[in-house]
């Protein structure tokens, strides 16, 4: 795979804005590779895509910005594997975690998180809202 080509692709893809970094700060080039991991549907077209892009990506980021709009309208699906890799790999990185401040999934402890009777004591004390209804005879209702 073209890591060059990936990385400036990367970078006029996903540019640092709102206090987050870009693509080529949060290491798309790195984490790539996991995210071809965890979705192989994306590994087949993302080398011809980089490969298609990578005379343009020489050349700097307007004539990389013309190309990326050319794949788009003519290659539909090979731009498509292409964004969704590269944003894929941004989101995961930890550059981007640290500036949402997400510290990640993690295992909650089932101490802290009370007792049964505890998690009920705000409904049983709101009291009845609705009254009994009489259960209705076989044959009656629809």
């Amino acid at each position: 795979m073209n890591r060059a080509a990936l990385e400036a692709v990367a970078a006029v893809l996903v540019p640092p804005a709102a206090g987050l970094p870009g693509a080529r700060e949060a290491g798309v080039a790195g984490g790539i590779d996991a995210v071809l991991d965890a979705c192989p549907r994306l590994r087949p077209p993302l080398p011809p895509a980089l490969d298609a892009l990578a005379a343009a990506a020489s050349e700097g980021e307007p004539e990389l910005t013309r190309a990326l709009a050319r794949m788009e309208r003519e290659r539909p699906e090979q731009f498509t594997a292409l964004l969704e890799a590269v944003v894929a790999a941004w989101a995961l990185s930890p550059a981007v975690w640290e500036a949402l401040g997400y510290a990640g999934q993690r295992d909650l402890d089932p101490a802290g998180l009370g007792t049964g009777e505890d998690l009920l004591a705000p409904v049983l004390e709101r009291g009845r809202r609705w009254s009994d209804v009489a259960p209705a005879s076989v044959g009656e209702g629809g």
